[in-house]
């Protein structure tokens, strides 16, 4: 009887963890605005592309700019937001070799 009742309040702990999680996961999913002050890390090339990049709750993200219209920018040839699935992973980490 008793390890039937810790199972049962396993499974449920289980179910509402599970319940917070899933909405949780679908919403960093969602696309993540561009902040203005994103820096320029490279570029310009002479096709006139750059490379901007910024941190989102600790994931680094990174997008091209390029002209108008290109890249899915808007008219200002700025994308404004990014697919945090896409456009954003782990900020790598340096460090000596060997170590």
């Amino acid at each position: 009887m008793l390890q039937r009742s810790v199972a049962r309040c396993g499974s449920i702990l289980l179910m509402a963890v599970a319940a917070w999680a899933v909405p949780a996961a679908a919403a960093h999913a969602a696309q993540i605005p561009v902040p203005r002050a994103a820096p320029v890390v490279a570029g310009p090339t002479a096709g006139g592309l750059t490379l901007r990049a910024f941190v989102d709750h600790g994931r680094l993200c990174t997008l091209v700019d390029g002209q108008a219209g290109e890249y899915g920018q808007g008219t200002d040839g700025r994308r404004h937001a990014v697919d945090s699935r896409q456009d954003c992973g782990p900020i790598p980490v340096l460090g000596p070799f060997g170590h």
